[in-house]
């Protein structure tokens, strides 16, 4: 999957995103329901906000993503997730970061 955005003008805080995503089924013998994605997705900052501001803020962040969505039965599942951001915030003086979550899921139609 891939996706695009672009906000022209120079209020708009972040004026260009791209993000790229791969998933894959059934990675495992008989857990065809589970999915692993990866994904890439970069945001960047107005020009005009650098061009005031080139000291404090990079040109972009960019996140790095490993997902596998655990189906735990059928109306439960389970996502643990892992990031590694490279410069987060877009603030020069932020260090990159890895960050892990998970995400439960309860279908309950």
């Amino acid at each position: 999957m891939i996706q695009v955005g672009y906000s022209p003008g120079s209020s708009i805080i972040n004026d260009f995103y791209i993000a790229y995503s791969l998933n894959y089924k059934g990675l495992l013998k008989g857990r065809d329901s589970d999915v692993l994605g990866l994904a890439l997705s970069s945001i960047s900052l107005n020009n005009t906000l650098m061009k005031n501001n080139p000291e404090n803020y990079e040109k972009r962040e960019t996140a790095i993503e490993l997902t596998y969505k655990y189906k735990v039965s059928e109306r439960i599942t389970s996502q643990p997730n892992i990031q590694y951001i490279i410069h987060p915030g877009m603030k020069s003086t932020y260090e990159n970061v890895f960050v892990g979550m998970l995400r439960p899921n309860w279908n309950y139609n």
